[in-house]
């Protein structure tokens, strides 16, 4: 397996290991304290922190349930590498972290509304409001700050959000809902469509200045681009490409097929700076190559184990 291939491995062992994790603290066989030291939590943070984009990329991996482990995993991801990338938290990176992890582990108190799959009545909308809480589970591995991130994830700087309606929401809470509203545009639900990453980030701009600081969401749009890594595209002159990582100041694209749409070899593909695209281009499906060293940019184009039960996870 070449060095591609090892840390696509590494990364999805551990989300897999992560989310078996995460359900044995909703089934009430591990505690918070244990899931904070899981061996795949601790050994996730140094991956994200050195490969920030293919922890973003990671979080296209979805589950069509809202408020299964998977969509905890992804806001932990995309949030992580958000903040590693520009921001310095310090010691508190962790926390926040973590954090971000849990942050709707209150959907499953009570548990009556996690198969609810159609729209809530107006009396299910009004307890699902109380998932915010912390007092039901948390345990001593939450402490103030944290136990703010997480209460405060659904209030908004109007005064407008829940449970509380205060309009002043910690920025760290607020950076916490820009990442869950993303992670939830993007995943399927059975009472909207589905948004790719470009649609969301436009839905969140517009929610600026209200649902949270306006600031904080121009960082979080520099930071995933306005294309985000792996939306497909078409260029001015026809051509068809794959966003990939930028070289820290622009944005590059992956060039796969001529203008007419045939599909170019592999070795024919070639790297646009600075791309002039046309628009995004939502329903066409091109399966990353293996071979690629872009194939991390789709991870969710590849077959990748969804467990590992006979292997080490170390």
């Amino acid at each position: 397996m070449d060095a591609t291939g090892d840390l696509l491995d590494r990364f999805n062992r551990h989300i897999v290991g992560l989310e078996c994790d995460y359900l044995a603290v909703i089934r009430g066989n591990k505690t918070l304290a244990q899931l904070r030291t899981s061996v795949h939590f601790e050994a996730l943070l140094p991956l994200i922190d050195g490969h920030t984009e293919m922890a973003v990329s990671f979080a296209r991996i979805k589950s069509g349930h809202a408020m299964t482990p998977r969509h905890g995993i992804n806001v932990m991801l995309v949030s992580r590498a958000w903040m590693s990338w520009g921001h310095e938290l310090g010691k508190r990176l962790d926390d926040f972290t973590f954090s971000a992890l849990i942050h709707d582990l209150g959907h499953w108190h009570p548990d009556d509304l996690v198969f609810v799959f159609a729209a809530y009545s107006h009396d299910q909308a009004r307890l699902l409001g109380a998932h915010t809480r912390t007092a039901p589970w948390r345990d001593a591995v939450l402490d103030d700050e944290m136990i703010q991130w997480i209460e405060n994830h659904h209030e908004q700087p109007d005064g407008k959000g829940y449970p509380s309606h205060t309009s002043q929401v910690p920025l760290l809470a607020q950076a916490l809902r820009v990442v869950d509203c993303y992670e939830g545009l993007t995943t399927a639900r059975r009472t909207r469509p589905t948004y790719t990453g470009f649609e969301a980030l436009v839905v969140l701009k517009r929610w600026s200045g209200y649902k949270f600081a306006k600031g904080l969401f121009q960082n979080f749009a520099r930071f995933m681009g306005e294309y985000p890594l792996g939306t497909l595209v078409k260029l001015s002159g026809g051509e068809r490409a794959i966003m990939v990582p930028s070289d820290g100041v622009d944005p590059r694209a992956l060039v796969v097929t001529n203008p007419q749409g045939d599909e170019l070899e592999q070795e024919q593909h070639w790297l646009e700076h600075t791309p002039a695209i046309d628009r995004e281009i939502k329903h066409w499906y091109w399966r990353m190559p293996d071979t690629s060293p872009w194939r991390f940019v789709r991870p969710d184009l590849l077959d990748l184990p969804r467990s590992y039960f006979d292997e080490s996870m170390d």
